[in-house]
């Protein structure tokens, strides 16, 4: 960690990286500037998880503006979607927590959905409940994401039901149709029937 804060050109920074496997959490916390060769080190000595859970701090850097670092990330989400060891639930998260381009978008979406493929078919009918009061609005979005990665694998109907411990009065009744459009719009290959029920009891 000396060693890298005290390296006074990128080329001496880059090979320290490479050399020690230096995570890129702590190298950013010991380099003041990242340049374009310290950032390509980096994405090429981490994991294709890695670059996922860490692309928003990624894009942050200025990383997506260098040609020769985006592609080397571009390289890393294709791998993504090959790798038996990556997180269709945290590429999904990672898609949405930043407005990356849509070339990036999409490549985070093809892993979710070849992540997802390889887990197997849902062959029957599926519900899924979702708890919809003010409160629980981390539930939602939770819900919104499952959705969109069950409807990725299931040949058979999805039911989403959204609901609350009281019978929904008009402003709730707008409200879940609201969070019906979101979770439609999360997925690109949402193909399933939605239908939403209020209160405890969904039958």
């Amino acid at each position: 960690m000396k060693r890298l804060a005290k390296a006074k050109t990128a080329a001496e920074q880059a090979n320290l990286i490479v050399e020690y496997k230096i995570p890129y959490t702590i190298a950013v916390g010991a380099i003041k500037q990242l340049t374009p060769t310290v950032l390509a080190a980096l994405i090429h000595s981490m994991s294709p998880q890695e670059v996922i859970n860490n692309l928003k701090s990624i894009q942050s850097r200025g990383a997506m503006d260098h040609p020769e670092v985006k592609l080397l990330i571009d390289s890393k989400l294709d791998e993504a979607a090959k790798c038996d060891r990556v997180s269709a639930y945290k590429a999904s998260v990672a898609g949405d927590s930043a407005n990356f381009d849509a070339a990036t978008t999409a490549k985070l979406e093809a892993v979710t959905n070849e992540q997802v493929k390889k887990r197997g078919k849902i062959l029957k009918a599926t519900g899924l409940l979702i708890d919809q009061e003010g409160s629980m609005e981390s539930a939602i979005e939770v819900g919104k994401r499952l959705a969109a990665l069950i409807s990725g694998i299931s040949d058979a109907a999805l039911f989403v039901y959204a609901f609350d411990t009281m019978p929904l009065s008009a402003s709730k009744r707008q409200r879940i149709d609201r969070l019906g459009a979101r979770i439609q719009a999360h997925s690109r290959w949402w193909r399933h029937q939605l239908r939403l029920r209020g209160g405890s009891n969904a039958d």
